[in-house]
């Protein structure tokens, strides 16, 4: 159960966590394991980009509401 792949993400590179790999990342007396650092900032930078990309969306459909709304 603890070698059992708990979180998985294939994109850009494969990236498995198991159980004893999250376990490991909580302990303050350890270093974090390289996949979890990786995993985090796959995970921060993927918001990001999802987050830029549905203001860009809501700003082009305001835009085009007040078009709409001068005529």
């Amino acid at each position: 159960m603890i070698r059992k792949v708990w979180i998985h993400s294939s994109k850009p590179y494969p990236i498995s966590l198991s159980l004893k790999k999250l376990q490991g990342m909580l302990k303050d007396y350890l270093p974090m394991d390289r996949d979890c650092f990786n995993l985090i900032v796959r995970k921060i930078m993927l918001d990001d980009i999802q987050t830029t990309q549905k203001k860009a969306i809501d700003s082009k459909a305001l835009s085009a509401h007040e078009i709409l709304d001068d005529y």
